[in-house]
């Protein structure tokens, strides 16, 4: 966890997110997602520098990575300290919440829609996001550039699609693509987590519906119980984003 050290978002968080291989046991890191506090972030000169979720290899230190772009454009502090990460994932949580949960907002907002599991297989859920409000339980985060691109497959009858075109012009920056997602049961009225492997996400394998409610089971061993006596399951797939999007 990164915080920037000047520029008009100095105190915001700068988070590495470690992407693994799930069918490594080792959990060996091949690379990072870096999540910033804002869509784009700029140099001090207005610069254009990164866009929010800008992946990259695990590369060794100095050697021109991502990590050390944008930690000596911003004189970003990192820092791995129990304390101070807690604190950084509180406030991104609550950030998250706000801007992303598309549960709270109408699914007539531009960009989402009604999705099914067959389309979020493999979709990685953040356990910081997970909450129980109202009786609505809520966990997202996002697909990954591979399972976005299936989404924009031209031959499939439903989600985006990309033409040939638009293939072939975001060529260079097909890593860069992710697609938030968000899963919501209601009539729940308590949760629980069993992170067995410590990686604070689940990679989703299946959703399986029990008497006392749902459990959503990871690839990585992870659960997370819904007691629902009449759950009603919602999935909710939003658009996928290029950084060239904004332009």
């Amino acid at each position: 966890m990164g915080q920037i050290g000047r520029g008009p978002h100095r105190g915001e968080w700068v988070y590495a997110d470690p992407t693994r291989n799930p069918d490594d046991a080792t959990g060996r890191i091949l690379g990072y997602i870096l999540e910033l506090p804002h869509r784009q972030l700029f140099t001090l000169d207005g610069t254009y520098l990164m866009d929010d979720g800008a992946y990259d290899d695990i590369r060794p230190p100095d050697k021109g990575g991502f990590i050390d772009l944008i930690t000596t454009a911003l004189d970003i502090e990192w820092s791995t300290d129990e304390a101070v990460v807690q604190r950084a994932v509180s406030e991104r949580r609550h950030r998250e919440v706000a801007l992303t949960d598309p549960a709270q907002e109408s699914l007539s907002a531009e960009g989402w829609r009604e999705g099914d599991v067959d389309e979020i297989d493999d979709a990685e859920f953040s356990l910081e996001s997970a909450q129980l409000t109202a009786g609505r339980f809520v966990i997202h985060r996002r697909l990954d550039w591979r399972q976005s691109l299936a989404l924009m497959d031209p031959d499939v009858p439903h989600g985006w699609r990309w033409t040939r075109e638009v293939r072939h012009r975001y060529r260079g920056q097909i890593r860069d693509v992710r697609t938030p997602v968000c899963l919501t049961i209601d009539g729940a009225t308590e949760f629980g987590v069993d992170d067995e492997a410590g990686t604070g996400v689940l990679i989703l394998e299946s959703i399986e519906r029990r008497p006392e409610g749902i459990t959503i089971v990871g690839v990585i061993p992870c659960q997370i119980h819904i007691r629902a006596p009449a759950p009603r399951l919602r999935i909710l797939i939003g658009a996928p984003h290029l950084p060239a999007d904004d332009e």
